[in-house]
């Protein structure tokens, strides 16, 4: 069976109240739908599975952007399986303390996921917000909600780029692409040239048309306890497109490990990721080489 999901957007920003939680709508045009999963205009907070997807395993995501928020705001989110408080029995929790992460702009990239779940005709999936403040406005661009299938009968395809040794006493409190300079883990198709351009993910001319998920882990230590950090993926430089994913995090740490993976994103010769990295106050830091990767997989 070839790839399937749906990749569901916003129609525009909203200031909402998320205290108590609250269910999020996806009142704008699907980036796509391959099995009629979600319906703009009516019961549009939900994904619910079809007849021909009963039986198959799929992992739920979902990126939020919310700005206008207090410094010390906390953000957390459930995914819903059929409406059901039972949250935990299929996974996807996320919390996120310390909601002015990108500083006085009081602004803060979220991701969650799942663990695969077995779909059963008629299952409803929805996505749960909770804000501590009153009010808080949620990014239409950059918010999404998506359930990824999974296809096992794919030969796989991809690449894993690495970094050569630590990066010590590193100023990212200006946003920056991070390079890739070591020797690729693994690269199917020549995606990743580790000496020239090395901080992108190239696709190549195999995987037009095709749908590519990437992923980014990032390790690193030596910075000032009590900070924060924002780490996510740019396509063509850019991070205004459909799905992009981002996560910001305060942390009371001298250390941290992050990781973010995007949706399913249909692949076109020629495009460009990296993963840019932000940590907003403190100019020496040390990017760990072992925990540090970047990638691109073929999902269908």
């Amino acid at each position: 069976m070839a790839f399937f999901g749906c990749l569901l957007k916003r129609s525009g920003d909203a200031t909402l109240d998320l205290d108590p939680i609250a269910t999020l709508a996806f009142d704008g045009a699907d980036v796509y739908d391959t099995h009629a999963l979600h319906d703009p205009s009516s019961d549009n907070t939900k994904i619910i599975i079809p007849a021909a997807l009963n039986g198959r395993w799929a992992i739920l995501k979902a990126g939020i952007v919310t700005t206008a928020q207090s410094a010390n705001a906390s953000m957390y989110g459930y995914f819903l399986k059929n409406a059901s408080a039972s949250h935990y029995s299929f996974g996807g929790r996320t919390r996120h303390i310390g909601a002015s992460a990108e500083g006085s702009t009081t602004s803060s990239y979220h991701y969650m996921q799942s663990l695969p779940i077995l779909l059963s005709s008629g299952d409803e999936f929805e996505l749960q917000l909770y804000d501590s403040d009153a009010s808080v406005t949620v990014v239409a661009a950059q918010t999404w909600f998506c359930l990824q299938g999974i296809d096992s009968s794919i030969s796989f395809q991809g690449v894993l780029a690495t970094r050569d040794a630590d990066e010590t006493t590193a100023d990212y409190t200006t946003t920056a692409a991070l390079a890739f300079d070591g020797v690729d883990a693994y690269d199917t198709h020549g995606a990743h040239d580790p000496a020239s351009d090395n901080s992108k993910i190239i696709v190549p001319a195999a995987w037009n048309g095709l749908y590519g998920v990437p992923r980014c882990c990032l390790y690193q230590t030596s910075f000032t306890a009590a900070g924060s950090f924002t780490l996510s993926i740019r396509r063509d430089g850019s991070s205004s497109y459909d799905g992009f994913v981002g996560l910001s995090r305060s942390v009371n740490l001298t250390q941290a490990a992050s990781v973010v993976e995007g949706p399913p994103l249909l692949l076109t010769t020629g495009q460009e990721f990296e993963a840019w990295f932000h940590n907003h106050a403190d100019t020496s830091v040390t990017i760990e080489a072992p925990h540090t990767t970047f990638g691109l997989q073929i999902v269908g």
